[in-house]
Formats: structure tokens, sequence, C-alpha cells
């Protein structure tokens, strides 16, 4: 194919002759300036004409040898020839006028790929040479030609929904590719330019934050993917806007889907699924490389991303969840599982609710929420059940501890919003809108108790399932081998701990849960049928 061939040119240009190397290079330059070239060829003509300038500079005949200078001028040279296209397009669009949208598109990557040449992610943006640039054998390494303030204007021009109008023309909707392209392209030259990236994450945060049902989906795709690149070249500008990152785990889960949608790469029939797929990518590659941390409700997210409606985000969210993200922190669902109980079901009244949202913040204020998400009572259970699964029966019963004294117990207090889920509601006069607000409230903690109950009587939250022919042949296996096997240690160890559990569940929770039902039969609360 033509990348392919374009690959082979930039890794062997210097083994072809001068003047093919010489008739190569024009037949590039005229492909790129002319904009023929289709934007997934668009990079590999770049590598391939960098390593033409080398070899053409290594020719002793030739009276160019700086391969700096070479490649400057001809990336100045398309800079100038995209500036024209981008000019034309603006006015021809904005006086209502028809255009040829493929030249557009492949002018508007050319300038995002120029900007590429000679970046190395370790680069400073001050605009001067490292010494390891400049010690570097890759003499392109370094090499930064700035595109002027217009074609960068330009580009931005083309970033909102609408084109500016021109001579008072009715104003024109941006193409959806276009605009989907000029975001990248940005975005490749905030890379190399930090006054420009302080300037533009805000224009790329209010994308993100947009109704689900007025923004292409192709569109935040690119937006989120760049946030995610500036995170890690400029981790403190960014970081202010893990929140709205973050909300893309959910986009577009209860919003009706845009129409039109064009993409350029994945199936124009996708939804904004693939927005949560690269979210959850994404934000789990951050987590992983520690350029995030788990703030707020972040974790919460993920886990509700984990019972998503499209089969392949969901099965991507557990995978990333229950894999790498919980390798690196091992106790990240021990840690969670209390607190998601009255997250997943939106008490947002509760004390603990209110811890596990400032968590992270440092008092910043910036944290992730969980607004906008309503979870079924299946949708939880499956949450409960995934995340017990990867729990030790040590933490089994530490998570059964808690639930008694922070839940159970905290229902018992007569100041708590858990105790309206277990007493009728007190008849007072008060106005509906008010009534109201505290009927919601008592759904939510009702909701709570009742996934207490059913977690606390999970097979996934028993503890030390053995049987007791096993524990016979693990007696004879011992006599034979004269000493405990590792399968042996582990089945005494289930013992004790479910003798442990067993203990703890008489001592602590059942008093508890009778004491509750007392209360529960005197109000004929409808939690009698969960407990």
């Amino acid at each position: 194919t033509s990348r392919q061939c374009l690959q082979v040119m930039s890794r062997l240009g210097s083994m072809v002759g001068p003047s093919a190397a010489n008739r190569s290079a024009s037949n590039l330059k005229r492909l790129l300036s002319s904009f023929d070239l289709s934007p997934d060829l668009v990079g590999s003509a770049i590598s391939a004409l960098i390593a033409l300038s080398k070899r053409l500079c290594d020719d002793k005949d030739s009276a160019q040898n700086d391969v700096s200078r070479m490649c400057s001028t001809w990336v100045t040279e398309l800079y100038t020839s995209c500036e024209a296209r981008l000019e034309s397009f603006v006015k021809t669009a904005g006086q209502g006028c028809t255009y040829e949208i493929s030249q557009i598109e492949r002018s508007i990557f050319t300038v995002g790929e120029l900007s590429l040449v000679g970046f190395a992610t370790d680069e400073d943006t001050s605009g001067v040479k490292s010494k390891k640039e400049e010690s570097s054998e890759d003499p392109v390494r370094g090499l930064r030609v700035r595109p002027s303030s217009r074609l960068i204007n330009l580009i931005q021009l083309i970033l909102p929904s609408q084109l500016p109008p021109v001579d008072g023309a009715t104003p024109v909707p941006t193409p959806q590719t276009a605009r989907a392209l000029a975001f990248v392209t940005i975005g490749k030259l905030c890379l190399r330019d930090e006054a420009l990236a302080k300037e533009c994450l805000n224009i790329f945060a209010r994308e993100l934050n947009r109704e689900s049902n007025v923004i292409d989906p192709s569109v935040q795709s690119n937006v989120l993917l760049v946030l995610g690149d500036l995170c890690i070249k400029y981790t403190n500008l960014v970081d202010k806007f893990l929140p709205i990152m973050a909300s893309c785990l959910q986009s577009g889960c209860n919003a009706p889907l845009p129409r039109n949608v064009s993409i350029m790469g994945p199936d124009p029939t996708q939804d904004s699924s693939i927005v949560r797929k690269h979210a959850v990518l994404l934000l789990s590659s951050l987590v992983l490389q520690d350029y995030i941390k788990w703030r707020g409700l972040l974790v919460h997210r993920f886990l509700a991303a984990c019972v998503d409606d499209d089969i392949e985000v969901s099965h991507l969210a557990e995978t990333t969840l229950c894999g790498p993200l919980l390798s690196k922190q091992p106790n990240l669902f021990f840690n969670n599982f209390v607190e998601a109980i009255f997250v997943l079901n939106d008490c947002t009244a509760h004390k603990i609710y209110a811890a596990a949202q400032a968590n992270g913040e440092s008092g910043s204020g910036i944290a992730v929420n969980f607004e906008g998400i309503c979870l079924s009572k299946k949708q939880r259970m499956r949450i409960y059940r995934i995340m017990l699964s990867h729990m030790s029966d040590e933490e089994k019963i530490g998570i059964t501890a808690r639930l008694a004294k922070e839940v159970l117990a905290g229902a018992l207090e007569s100041d708590s919003d858990l105790r309206w889920a277990i007493e009728s509601p007190p008849q007072s006069e008060t106005p509906a809108s008010a009534g109201m607000e505290e009927d919601k409230r008592r759904e939510k903690a009702l909701n709570v108790m009742s996934d207490c109950f059913a977690v606390l009587t999970s097979p996934s939250a028993r503890v030390g399932r053995s049987t007791g022919t096993n524990d016979a042949d693990d007696v004879e296996d011992a006599a034979v081998t004269n000493g405990p096997s590792t399968a042996q240690l582990s089945a005494v160890r289930g013992r004790l701990l479910s003798k442990i559990s067993r203990k703890h569940m008489i001592d602590n929770v059942i008093p508890t849960l009778c004491r509750m039902k007392t209360i529960l039969e005197k109000s004929r609360s409808p939690l009698l049928k969960a407990l």
C-alpha cells in the first residue's frame, strides 16, 4: 500500500541515490502542498520527506548540508500552503458558498503533523534546545518551526460549532470532521507551546462539558484524547479538569444520540460509547502512570462503567479496574466498598458520602462527582459482586464489620438519615417541595439499607467455604508428607476465618439486626422483606 511504501522510504532513505532522493522529495512536497494525500498518509509522507532531506544533505556534492535548515524551509512552505487554503475556506464558507471538505480536512491535519517535526516528549517548551537535543545523533530532533499566528487563529476559528459569518451572511455550521481534526491539530500545537495550551484548556473543557445530545462523539473523543496528552505534558495545568474528563466515563448514557455523526477513523455509526471506551483507557493509563490520583468519586465512576449498557464498555472497564488498577492498589475495593453503597445510591446527605467525595481534593475544592448517574438495583448488586469476588477472606470480614458499625448501627442513631429508612415518616405540615425532597432522601436511605442487607446475605461475602471430605483428605496427605502443604494451610486458615466471621456475626451483627427488626415491625417498613 501507499503507507507501507512511504514507511519503507522513511527507513531506507539514506540508501536512495541523490537524483532519486531529490526527485522523490520534490514529488512528496508537491503532493503535500496540493493536499492530494489522505490524512492517514500525511504523517508517513512527512517522515519520508525528513529521511530524504537527510540523504540530500549527506551528499558531498550538495550545496545544502544543514538538515535542520532544509527541513525548516519546506515546513514553512507547507505552512504557507495550509494557511492559504484555510483562509479561502473560512471566507468561502462564511459567505455561504460551497467548498471541498476533503481538502480542508487534509490541510488541517497537515498543520498538526508539521508541528510535530522534531518533537521529543522530554523537550522544553521554551524553544531553547536542551543539551540532550544538541548531542542527539538525529539532526532533526529538537527542530521547532512555529506556524504563523494567523494560521493558528484560522484553526481556532474552526473549533466552534459555527463558522464566523462574512459580510452579514447567515452563520454556517462547521463540518464535524473538520472540527474533530481541528481539535487534534490545536492539541498538537499546544504540546510545543505552553502559552497556547493555557489559552485553549478552557475551550477543551467547555467542549467536554456540553450536553451529549448537541456534540458529535468524534469531537468529544478527540478533545478527551488531547486533554490526556496535555495532562502528561502539563500535569499541573490539566489536573483541575479531571472532574470533566471523568464525566466522559458516562458520556451520553442519558441523552439522545446526535444525528449525522461523522468521524475519521472509527465507524461513523458508532454512538457515544466510543467516548466512554476512550475515557476508560485514558484515565486508567493516567492513573497507572501516576499523572492523576483516585480523587473524589473517580473510582465509583469506574465502578458504574463496569455495568454500562454497552457490553464492550462494561467489559473493558471491568477488565481494567480488576486487572492493572487493582494490582497497582490491592486494597482499592476494600477501602471503597462501604462508601460505594452510599455513592451508588446517591445518598448525598450522609457523612460517608461527603467524606468519599472530599477524598484527595486537598482543600482545592476540585473533586470528581457522581452527578447524573442513576443505577438500578440489579446494576448495583453486580458491582458489589465484582468487588467482593476480588477480596480476601480477611477483607470480607472487615467489610462485614464496617457495615455493621457504620450502616446498621448508624441506622439506630436518632439523628441519622438512615433512621428515616427504618421508621415511619413523621406527619408534619411542610411545603410540598420540601416534602418531596424528604421523600427522595428517605428513598435513597431505604436503598442503602436494602443494599446492605443484600450484601450481608450474599454468597459472595461468605468466608472460608470448605467441605468435610477435603478436610479428611488434607489430614491423610499431611500424615504421608509429615508436614502441612500450602493447600492444607490454606484450608485451615479458611476454617479459622470462617469461625471468626461467625463469631462476629453472632456477637455484633445479629444483636443489631434484632433491635432493628423491632423498629421495622413497629413502623411496618418495606425493609422487612429484605431483612
